[in-house]
């Protein structure tokens, strides 16, 4: 368990980056304010939607609660879908109580009708009020296309660029820049100041025509994303601990997602359950 308690201001700060418990003492309802976000989806051949990202103020009853993060989704033919985070009372997996469970973002494909989307199980659609939905895929050259950016928290990913030429008359002839991931969105529960959270992970670009590069992206704000060298050969795993979604290569390789995490403001007292 990693579980670290600040103070700040009139307020005290719980946050969970990996699952554990939380206990409220006393014989009163307590309000607190909660940023959950889910696990980012692997990118798999585009870009990984970001994990769902959820910022509420509910009033919890005096108990032990069991907070699960949701893991970051992963690459490959055993690959696995991103983690919803989630809030329980301990005993009870299956009651909500008050807070929206953060759905895991939506892995990327090579299927055109299956860009990552943020907040989303499957699919390109993000989950209402927790992501937006993954960009679609570029103009095709025979086989060849560049992949769209998977959905963040604050925007959509955009699509793929188109690729020059004709594939049965002289041959792709370049261009094809992946699409961007979709820009997360900022939160000052933990720390008092902004920090982004939940950005969604970039597509692979596609150059065939020397001596152009590879086409380069530009990773959505806490998010994963594929800023390409002229190889292009290196994808960018999703941030730890932000949801981020991971970024597609345009060589084929694809990164991770990012595990999620939960911030709890209480203004009054309350203390840590460590399992």
């Amino acid at each position: 368990v990693s579980l670290r308690t600040d103070d700040f201001l009139d307020y005290q700060i719980h946050t969970f980056t990996t699952s554990g418990t939380f206990e409220v003492t006393g014989t009163k309802p307590i309000v607190m304010d909660v940023m959950a976000i889910a696990g980012g989806g692997g990118a798999n051949g585009s870009g990984g939607g970001a994990g769902g990202m959820v910022v509420d103020s509910f009033s919890i009853q005096p108990g032990i609660y069991d907070i699960f993060i949701g893991g970051g989704g992963t690459v490959g033919e055993s690959a696995t879908a991103a983690g919803n985070t989630t809030f329980r009372l301990q005993g009870f997996p299956n009651t909500n109580v008050g807070v929206t469970d953060a759905i895991g973002g939506g892995t990327g494909s090579s299927d055109p009708n299956r860009n990552g989307g943020s907040g989303a199980g499957s699919g390109g659609l993000g989950t209402a009020g927790q992501g937006n939905n993954g960009g679609n895929f570029g103009g095709a050259c025979g086989s060849v296309r560049a992949t769209g950016g998977g959905g963040g928290a604050g925007t959509a990913g955009t699509t793929g660029g188109a690729i020059g030429g004709n594939a049965g008359d002289g041959g792709c002839q370049g261009g094809g820049p992946g699409g961007t991931g979709g820009s997360g969105l900022s939160n000052s529960l933990r720390t008092g100041s902004p920090i982004f959270y939940a950005g969604g992970g970039a597509g692979g670009g596609v150059n065939l025509g020397p001596p152009a590069p590879d086409g380069s992206c530009v990773a959505g704000h806490g998010g994963g994303g594929n800023q390409n060298t002229e190889s292009g050969s290196t994808p960018r795993n999703g941030v730890e601990n932000k949801g981020g979604g991971g970024g597609h290569s345009g060589f084929g390789a694809s990164g991770i997602g990012g595990s999620g995490i939960v911030v709890i403001r209480s203004r009054f007292p309350a203390r840590d359950g460590i399992v």
